[in-house]
């Protein structure tokens, strides 16, 4: 069973896996897909009120200063989703330009910002 993430298909590993495969045992998800709840929004969706997310760890260097961080995220099995838009998954490389967009252009509006998002969606960037 491998998990991974929905919206960029990377997969998780160490002990992450350890955790959504206890998570989806003891819940019955079929799925090996999950989302962080900003992503489930920003493919249109939402998590099902009561929903139950599971905390999983991500390392990671800062580009700047090299200090290597631990980040947690709570995600949510796809079961869990309701109205995800399936067009809008990205590979890891769409992601990656999309996060950088995101941070360099936070004076952009949501709708400016939501434009250049579709553009790379839709590999025209």
């Amino acid at each position: 069973m491998s998990h991974k993430n929905y919206l960029t298909g990377n997969e998780y590993n160490g002990e992450n896996i350890i955790a959504l495969t206890i998570k989806s045992i003891t819940d019955g998800f079929t799925a090996t897909e999950w989302v962080t709840y900003i992503q489930a929004q920003e493919m249109g969706g939402t998590i099902i009120k009561g929903s139950k997310g599971v905390k999983i760890s991500k390392v990671i260097e800062d580009k700047d200063t090299k200090e290597i961080k631990v980040r947690s995220f709570t995600v949510f099995n796809i079961e869990q989703c309701e109205n995800l838009d399936a067009d809008l998954k990205l590979t890891p490389a769409q992601y990656e330009i999309y996060q950088t967009l995101k941070k360099e252009n936070s004076k952009l509006n949501r709708k400016q910002l939501a434009k250049i998002s579709e553009m790379v969606w839709y590999n025209k960037i």
